[in-house]
């Protein structure tokens, strides 16, 4: 018989772990000639998790960088694209909106929820992914797509991504069995702009490539 676990002493196990990873880090800093350019990240890292500030003026310490969740900015950068075309954009930090993976239930097990990035009425499952895919689509993303677009009973699914060379659309296959087609939208995003004005200006171009594309589809 296992002993009840009280919120207190989860939080006491939190602490414990969070104190020997500040610890470690503080002892064994980065110093690999292959990792310097870490070193700096590191040292915010452990400034962040000591929760000590970076005010202006307010401490000692250079402020090296700060972290962001890109992969998250991606995605909500393009439900600003998408929302005008009606996607539906289930919220996973927030848990909401999402879909349930169970349209019945039997005895006492649980139903579970997934949260595809955006999805369609009329079909068309997409997922965000701030990663390279101009050779293909990772196996562990194909099944994310794959599982989205049974569950929305969708024809299309595919993953959207940032693309360092052009505007592509790849359509990798039609599924066996239930069906359904797969495909890889890459977004262009320039790499050699000659200024800001320029990137910009090839940012609103690839924008609307992406939504001609979808809107051409949404309309067959």
């Amino acid at each position: 018989m296992y002993a009840p676990f009280s919120l207190n002493q989860s939080q006491d196990f939190y602490r414990v772990s969070l104190d020997q990873s500040i610890q470690t880090n503080l002892k064994k800093p980065v110093n690999h000639a292959f990792y310097t350019e870490y070193r700096q990240l590191q040292l915010l890292c452990l400034l962040i998790l000591q929760q000590e500030k970076h005010g202006l003026n307010s401490s000692p310490n250079k402020v090296y960088g700060i972290l962001f969740d890109v992969a998250w900015l991606w995605e909500e950068y393009l439900y600003l694209i998408l929302a005008d075309l009606d996607f539906q954009h289930p919220q996973n930090k927030q848990r909401s909106d999402g879909v349930l993976l169970y349209q019945k239930m039997y005895g006492k097990h649980r139903n579970r929820t997934v949260y595809p990035d955006f999805y369609h009425p009329d079909g068309l499952v997409l997922d965000a992914k701030y990663k390279r895919a101009d050779h293909g689509i990772q196996r562990n993303d194909l099944y994310q797509i794959i599982t989205y677009s049974h569950i929305l009973n969708a024809k299309t699914a595919g993953i959207i991504f940032p693309s360092l060379s052009q505007h592509q659309y790849d359509i990798l296959g039609d599924l066996a069995g239930l069906g359904g087609q797969i495909f890889k939208l890459g977004f262009q995003i320039p790499q050699e702009a000659p200024n800001y004005a320029a990137f910009v200006q090839t940012m609103v171009a690839s924008e609307k490539q992406v939504k001609n594309h979808l809107q051409n589809f949404l309309e067959q």
